[in-house]
């Protein structure tokens, strides 16, 4: 008997665990005037990566993850923020190699720099899209699809 109670206890317990809710948060992608913001002010841009899948070819990087801003400019310097790899003119300038272009970003949560207590769950998320900024004025809005791990 106690051995039945055991397992309808385990169950109830992965069900509970099971149901956390990933709260998925927005991202205006503003093509036309060269910026990707989260809407929501307890998150900051970690990273952007523009990529095809032969190389990446735009990778700016949060230099202090303490700071950070929920508004980044793809085309301009950003205060906190590091170009690693910016060939995005060149990138744009000639016919793509490969169609399969695309944009990552990674979110966190503001002033969120290292896990604590398991609790990394939410608050570094990921957001892929499938177009990159070439001759483009697209204003769209896209989700995060899931925690980054």
């Amino acid at each position: 008997m106690d051995a039945k109670k055991t397992l309808i206890l385990l169950l109830f317990s992965l069900g509970l665990n099971s149901c956390r809710e990933f709260k998925r948060e927005k991202i205006a992608i503003n093509y036309k005037e060269g910026y990707i913001k989260v809407l929501s002010n307890d998150y900051v841009i970690d990273s952007l990566i523009m990529y095809n899948n032969i190389k990446k070819y735009y990778v700016l990087g949060l230099s202090d993850k303490g700071n950070g801003s929920n508004v980044i400019f793809y085309n301009k310097q950003n205060a906190n923020y590091k170009n690693y790899t910016d060939s995005l003119e060149y990138y744009c300038s000639n016919p793509p190699e490969v169609d399969a272009q695309g944009l990552d970003i990674i979110i966190r949560k503001k002033g969120y720099t290292s896990k604590e207590n398991g609790k990394d769950y939410l608050e570094i998320q990921y957001s892929g899209y499938n177009k990159v900024p070439c001759n483009s004025i697209l204003i769209d809005t896209v989700e995060t699809s899931s925690p980054y791990k």
